[in-house]
């Protein structure tokens, strides 16, 4: 934003972006995980003045004489905030006749740390900002791509009464976003209720379930709208039934899909369709875009094919070509437009990304915590049977115990310990912000969690030059 136009614009924080406090900082947030950050208390206020009102300017002059600094100051700070968190704003050109108001700007007058944005995510939150509660490893399909580990045929689960004391603990905590998940979370007993638990809480449920339960009845999508589910993911990868059928290497459960999108979004859920790109699905891209546009459905996450976690069907599936994938991200921005205003079609990212294009790993070692369904706490959904990544079990110890115990610390150190990681990371300048990178993606390269990952263009010796800008993370696709 030039300098002169933040006189032009006037800011509103958007209805799906909140702000919550935690001890002496400020999340914040999205209704992805993706889309968080730590902000000073200062910053909070500035987006709570942003109710569509109020010029930039005008924020700017109020920021100025709360905490009584040059006016000069405090529009370069307003103007930094205002183009840091784009899924939190809308930078409307004109004065909004019925200004918006959701926070008061006195909630965030509090002394705060140091840090005048967004924490780095160098360091560990203190408390995560999401968890994801693995309810069972049990899935009615088998997807081609999943990235699960396929010998988890353990029937073994949380009792549910468990589940919903997690909840209250996390909520009570700080935690923003409670991830329910599997396997396929809709065949655990009780699963509607833990979501009706999580947003009584106040916490913010991430959900992806292939539909197959949903389907069965409307009664389902119209008791989450009651609850207050306001959005939810639905994995579809195909628009016909023999090709779900084969994607899926399951049968008949493509018409369940279907109706479970088509319940959802007669029931107010904002349903966001998920499809995994392969080869095998690749030519009915461009017809499954518009089936599911017809359904009414508003989001459509494109993605191609990762690696998971060892054994899983991901790791033996051919990839797509080079051409075809330039050739997918053609179709899609083309459809992305056509659709513009009635459906968002994300593209899917390239597969491999080197960190001079602007990739960081996801954070899930410092903001958030993975539970299994035996209780065992890790870092990672794809690690639930590597004992270097387990920290604790949640039969045995509270959440805050455990995010604070020595066994993650010993995780988090042995990560930038030179005796313990490959020898250019350990040179890297940038080891503290990825500690190596994904350690799935490691192993499947090298054979080795701790290898140097294999899309890394490093070693870097200049921590400026191509390095991202803070906060800026490759999604973690388990979330």
């Amino acid at each position: 934003m030039k300098k002169m136009a933040i006189f032009l614009v006037f800011p509103q924080l958007r209805q799906t972006a909140r702000l919550k406090r935690v001890r002496d900082y400020v999340l914040v947030y999205g209704p992805h995980p993706s889309q968080v950050a730590r902000i000073h208390p200062s910053c909070a206020l500035v987006l709570s003045l942003c109710t569509g009102g109020h010029s930039a300017m005008e924020i700017a002059w109020l920021y100025a004489q709360t905490y009584d600094i040059p006016e000069e100051s405090a529009i370069e700070t307003v103007k930094t905030i205002l183009t840091r968190f784009p899924f939190a704003l809308l930078l409307l050109p004109t004065r909004d006749p019925a200004p918006i108001e959701r926070y008061s700007p006195k909630t965030f007058l509090f002394p705060g740390s140091n840090s005048t944005f967004d924490s780095s995510r160098n360091e560990p939150f203190e408390v995560p900002a999401g968890i994801n509660l693995n309810l069972t490893f049990a899935c009615n399909f088998r997807c081609i791509y999943c990235y699960q580990v396929v010998t988890n045929v353990t029937r073994e689960m949380l009792p549910l009464s468990k589940c919903l004391s997690l909840a209250e603990e996390a909520s009570t905590w700080g935690v923003v976003y409670f991830g329910i998940t599997g396997g396929e979370p809709t065949l655990f007993p009780g699963w509607l209720t833990l979501v009706e638990k999580v947003l009584s809480c106040g916490m913010t449920p991430v959900m992806t379930s292939n539909g197959a339960v949903i389907g069965s009845s409307p009664s389902i999508a119209r008791r989450l709208s009651v609850a207050g589910m306001e959005r939810m993911t639905i994995s579809l990868d195909a628009s016909y039934p023999e090709l779900h059928d084969r994607m899926t290497q399951s049968t008949g459960a493509f018409p369940r899909v279907v109706r479970a999108i088509q319940y959802l979004v007669e029931a107010g859920i904002r349903v966001v369709v998920k499809l995994v790109l392969t080869p095998i699905n690749y030519a009915d891209l461009e017809d499954f875009i518009d089936f599911v546009a017809g359904l009414g459905v508003e989001e459509v996450g494109i993605s191609f094919q990762e690696g998971g976690a060892t054994g899983s069907p991901a790791n033996f599936l051919h990839s797509l070509t080079s051409a075809q994938i330039e050739e997918a991200g053609a179709l899609v921005a083309k459809k992305a437009r056509l659709l513009e205003g009635r459906c968002a079609i994300h593209p899917p990212k390239p597969p491999s990304l080197a960190w001079t294009d602007g990739v960081m790993p996801c954070g899930s070692l410092l903001m958030g915590m993975s539970i299994f369904p035996n209780g065992d706490v890790g870092i990672c959904d794809k690690l639930p049977n590597a004992s270097e990544f387990l920290y604790g079990n949640v039969l045995r110890q509270g959440l805050e115990e455990i995010w604070n115990g020595e066994q993650l610390q010993r995780i988090r150190s042995r990560t930038v310990d030179p005796s313990q990681i490959d020898a250019q990371c350990s040179s890297c300048t940038r080891l503290h912000e990825c500690r190596t990178g994904c350690f799935v993606d490691s192993f499947n390269a090298a054979a080795n969690y701790f290898a140097k990952h294999p899309d890394c263009g490093g070693p870097f010796s200049d921590p400026g030059g191509a390095t991202p800008e803070k906060g800026q993370w490759r999604e973690n696709s388990c979330n």
